[in-house]
């Protein structure tokens, strides 16, 4: 109905605002064990959406990178770092290392990939061509090496090998 009664008060008022709330646990276990409330888990799931985590979507990898490359390299000015270049002229990322983000695990998820797409572009926004053990000590916190990709779950993984061409052009 879009009415409610604030807490300690007698006027019923109404509102036309959605709630969006997110979470990695299991709310409906914290409700069984009692440390979730079970009528604010009701009804927050209203409108529920599961989103699989970046690992099992690893085809919005680079759609994301292009993406938080773009905005922080704008706000750095640089933003033609990521513009289409001659076939005779390295791209900024190269498809080696693009293809080494999409085999990534990330274990934190899209905030890890902003993060990486920000210490990308403050570091080597200035260079022609970011060099080729740029990543090492970006990803799993600090670590030089990515796991195997065949640690990962890959069930119903597509995988796609990014042109040669880079980053821009792959998309």
């Amino acid at each position: 109905s879009g009415e409610y009664r604030p807490v300690g008060g007698s006027e019923v008022l109404t509102s036309d605002a959605w709630v969006v709330a997110a979470t990695d646990g299991d709310l409906r276990a914290r409700a069984d064990d009692g440390t979730f409330l079970a009528p604010l888990l009701f009804r927050l799931a209203a409108l529920r959406i599961d989103l699989p985590p970046l690992r099992a979507r690893r085809d919005d990898i680079p759609r994301l990178l292009v993406r938080f490359l773009g905005e922080e390299l704008d706000a750095l000015g640089a933003a033609s770092c990521l513009a289409p270049r001659p076939p005779t002229v390295l791209p900024w990322l190269g498809a080696a290392q693009v293809e080494r983000l999409v085999a990534y695990p990330w274990p934190g998820n899209v905030r890890e990939l902003r993060n990486v797409a920000r210490a990308l572009a403050v570091r080597y926004h200035a260079e022609a061509v970011v060099p080729d053990d740029a990543l090492a000590g970006m990803l799993q916190g600090g670590s030089d090496e990515a796991p195997e990709p065949s640690s990962t779950p890959t069930s119903g993984v597509r995988r796609r090998k990014v042109p040669r061409a880079g980053l821009v052009e792959a998309l």
